[in-house]
């Protein structure tokens, strides 16, 4: 567990999910080694929750299924992810199969071509690199409107005022930026402005988080 004085430095590099206490914040670090994801446990678990589903299949309704995907399949491709969205394209594919395999057994269609796209259609489902986008967006929308701790809204400064750390509503695009390395380009303070700067400003301008809840889920996020 880390606290305190090294926020910044495990916020750009590292995986976290904070948890906010009376005092202080507290935060969870987890590393994004290859090794461990999406090879690892991460995606053991998640073909456990798959095979779970399989097994009722042939014994129950599409919304049974539905049910025990989102309550063991879905918290998994979504947890901390607003950090390692920046995973490499085969690690997002190999996540993304695994996707199109729950859709194919809710909706009870073969592993052949174009089944899997037709299932996600049906079931009115986004990728999960879009997915993993829009639960990005929400976590900047909190930030920028000062819903999250202020340790984050002193990572951005608004483009407008490049000079100054704190953020001054959502009226403008952030700062974005431009980091020498790939590395660079992964960490959460460009990542979170490039997918917030991609929204469009009525969209970042909503009255609330359940307005912008409600208004980001028909904007594409893919680049």
């Amino acid at each position: 567990m880390v606290t305190g004085n090294i926020f910044h430095y495990f916020s750009d590099c590292l995986n976290f999910r904070y948890i906010s206490t009376k005092n202080n914040i507290t935060f969870a670090i987890s590393f994004l080694d290859q090794e461990i994801y999406p090879h690892g446990q991460i995606s053991k678990t998640i073909s456990s929750g798959i095979n779970a589903m399989k097994k009722i299949k042939d014994f129950t309704n599409s919304d049974t299924l539905k049910s025990v995907y989102y309550g063991l399949v879905q918290p998994h491709f979504d947890y901390c992810c607003e950090v390692w969205n920046s995973i490499n394209r085969g690690q997002s594919e190999r996540l993304q199969k695994l996707h199109n395999r729950c859709a194919r057994i809710i909706m009870n269609f073969k592993d052949e071509p174009g089944q899997s796209q037709l299932a996600l259609d049906q079931l009115g489902w986004i990728s999960l690199e879009e997915r993993r986008k829009h639960i990005m967006a929400r976590l900047m929308f909190k930030v920028v409107n000062n819903l999250a701790p202020s340790r984050f809204s002193s990572m951005f400064q608004n483009s407008n005022h490049i000079h100054s750390y704190n953020l001054r509503g959502s009226n403008s695009s952030l700062f974005l930026p431009r980091p020498n390395t790939e590395y660079g380009r992964k960490c959460f303070r460009y990542s979170g402005v490039k997918i917030w700067n991609s929204i469009p400003e009525q969209v970042r301008n909503s009255e609330s988080l359940n307005s912008f809840n409600r208004n980001i889920s028909s904007v594409s996020l893919t680049n």
